[in-house]
């Protein structure tokens, strides 16, 4: 393959991430060029199948036709074929590049599915494997990138990753219910706290909601806790690049469990993000970050 075609595939992918406002850090300028790149074109792969399972108007049944042609491509990848694609070319070079395998990808395309079939979770246990699809395995792909997968930094990392997602169920509580008709709030956990949909269909202000959203809120605390001993298993820019995603994630913790309103969206402003960066630099090993 011409090196020009490789790298306008890459460039493709590393223009799509910089489009994506994220809280947590993608394809940051932190990582070496060769990681920067493959990872822009595992969160192209992983943000366009998320927007075919989100954005638009399209069918169920057109929305999965769609993924089954993410899944081809990655059936090609695997027997090395060449795909055609921009997306797919940058890909198949960082999976060959980096000896990855597909597994983790065929999960996130799992959970895409389910986003478009599941719209609700009877139990706890239920989203949390949801999120061993839809989260954790990209934390498995960034740390085999950096040849610093193994099984309990894999552990540790699914921690993270499922807090992360937990967070964000509550950070878009409001768009996932109204926009997509979604709820990732257990149904069980829902009723022992006297809450039914009525509250976010009317966005109830009363105590049993906010119990409800803090109880998520202090689960996902305990599980970032739970996983912070990642950071002592990483080094160099990968280490300050998780410290940052670790703090970030802090950050937007602190920010839902102020809110008055259950229902509104913090974001990260200059001055958090001033604050996350001094905060990662002087944090050592040993303390509590969460």
């Amino acid at each position: 393959m011409a090196d020009d075609t490789l790298d306008n595939a890459y460039q493709a992918c590393m223009q799509l991430a910089r489009q994506h406002y994220e809280n947590f850090p993608t394809a940051s300028r932190l990582l070496a060029k060769e990681h920067r790149r493959a990872t822009a074109a595992i969160y192209a792969f992983a943000r366009s199948a998320d927007d075919i399972a989100d954005e638009g108007d399209m069918t169920p049944a057109a929305r999965h036709a769609q993924l089954d042609v993410f899944a081809m491509n990655l059936s090609q990848i695997q027997i090395g074929a060449t795909p055609r694609q921009p997306l797919f070319i940058a890909l198949a070079d960082t999976i060959q590049r980096y000896q990855l395998p597909i597994t983790p990808f065929e999960k996130l395309l799992q959970a895409f599915r389910s986003d478009i079939d599941t719209r609700r979770y009877a139990t706890f246990s239920d989203l949390a494997a949801y999120c061993a699809h839809s989260a954790n395995p990209v934390g498995e792909l960034v740390l085999r990138l950096h040849n610093a997968w193994d099984h309990e930094s894999g552990m540790y990392s699914d921690r993270v990753c499922t807090a992360l997602q937990l967070i964000n169920f509550i950070q878009d509580l409001e768009s996932d219910y109204h926009q997509r008709g979604r709820l990732y709030i257990p149904l069980d956990e829902m009723q022992t706290f006297g809450v039914d949909e009525t509250a976010f269909e009317q966005h109830e202000h009363s105590s049993n909601v906010s119990n409800l959203i803090q109880f998520q809120l202090e689960r996902a605390s305990e599980m970032l806790s739970a996983g912070q001993p990642l950071l002592a298993r990483s080094h160099g820019r990968l280490r300050l690049m998780l410290k940052l995603t670790l703090f970030s994630a802090v950050r937007i913790l602190n920010k839902l469990q102020a809110r008055t309103d259950v229902f509104a969206r913090p974001t990260l402003h200059a001055g958090d993000f001033a604050l996350i960066t001094v905060r990662s630099l002087l944090f050592q090993s040993g303390k509590t970050a969460c």
